[in-house]
C-alpha cells in the first residue's frame, strides 16, 4: 500500500492500515515517524477500531487451567 500524504499528513486510509497492522514496511517507517511528532495523527491511530476478527480473537477467553491434550 502506498501512502499519499495530504498536507503534512498520511492519508487516513494510511493511518487506519497501520493501526490494523496492514500497511506495507516501506510504508511504515514514514508513518511510525511521522507518529512521533504528531499527536493528531497518534489519535487516529488509537481510535481506529479492529477488523471483526481481531475484535474476536481479543474477547476470546484464554483457557483457564492447563492444557491437556486428548490421547
Amino acid at each position: 500500500m502506498k501512502t499519499k500524504s495530504t498536507g503534512n499528513h498520511p492519508e487516513r486510509v494510511a493511518l487506519e492500515a497501520y493501526a490494523l497492522g496492514r500497511l506495507e514496511s516501506r510504508s511504515m517507517r514514514g508513518v511510525e515517524a511521522h507518529l512521533e511528532t504528531c499527536a493528531v495523527c497518534r489519535q487516529v491511530v488509537a481510535t481506529t477500531p479492529d477488523d471483526r476478527l481481531i475484535r474476536l480473537l481479543r474477547l476470546e477467553k484464554a483457557p483457564s487451567g492447563p492444557l491437556v491434550r486428548p490421547g
